[in-house]
């Protein structure tokens, strides 16, 4: 389940990254071939990009990271139900044709409530141990990248270069979209599953992933908000 978010937003991010890359690649061989010099891009300058591309793919994978453990306590204090999905329990199976002189094997109410407990059970474990190793692991990765990037680049860069730029704007986008589009429909769907929590016979989408994931874009888009606020207001003074 935490791959499948991390795909959903990593997919379109590299989708951009390429765009951009692409745009800068023509851009820069254009106006070496307008001044007639050779065209060769430096190692310093890809190991740059390779770092700032490494960098925001470990941090959207911390926090996603994030937002499963999130999502784990939501479970503990609202139910496993409003943070997984589980079977839905029937009252009444259709019976199944068998052979001649055989009785259908049917589920009863109690086999199925034991199902759906196993079901939420290893739902709850598996979002417990993929936001423990991803958290862990991508903030390792992203420690290690931004270490890179402050070893290899003079204060001058890492604060106005262009690379610094972008980096900066792609996550304030990333972070602030996907508050706007996960946080006003999980706070609805929350509030109705807490106040008319949802019978076994029914089917609800649990909101607790849409939550998390909103919950924890917050702290992370504001920053980046203020961080690109300090850089225009440092332009313009």
């Amino acid at each position: 389940m935490l791959l499948g978010d991390v795909v959903m937003i990593l997919i379109p991010v590299l989708i951009l990254l390429l765009v951009i890359a692409a745009v800068g690649a023509t851009v820069y061989v254009l106006l070496r071939l307008r001044t007639g010099e050779r065209v060769s891009i430096p190692l310093g300058f890809l190991l740059r990009v390779y770092l700032y591309v490494a960098s925001l793919v470990s941090l959207l994978v911390f926090v996603v990271s994030l937002s499963a453990l999130l999502n784990v306590g939501f479970s503990h204090l609202y139910g496993r139900d409003f943070s997984y999905y589980g079977p839905v329990v029937q009252r009444s199976v259709e019976p199944v044709d068998g052979k001649a002189g055989e009785r259908p094997s049917q589920q009863t109410l109690e086999e199925q409530r034991v199902q759906r407990e196993r079901e939420l059970a290893r739902n709850y474990r598996e979002g417990l141990l993929n936001g423990t190793v991803g958290a862990a692991l991508g903030g390792l990765f992203f420690l290690a990248h931004w270490i890179g990037r402050r070893v290899l680049e003079p204060e001058e860069e890492r604060q106005g270069g262009f690379l610094n730029r972008t980096y900066i704007f792609l996550l304030l986008a990333i972070f602030g979209i996907g508050t706007i589009v996960a946080l006003p429909s999980a706070l609805v769907s929350s509030l109705n599953f807490i106040l008319v929590p949802p019978e076994e016979t029914e089917f609800r989408q649990p909101p607790g992933p849409a939550l998390a994931v909103g919950l924890v874009f917050v702290p992370f888009w504001l920053y980046y908000l203020v961080t690109v606020l300090r850089q225009v207001r440092r332009k313009e003074a």
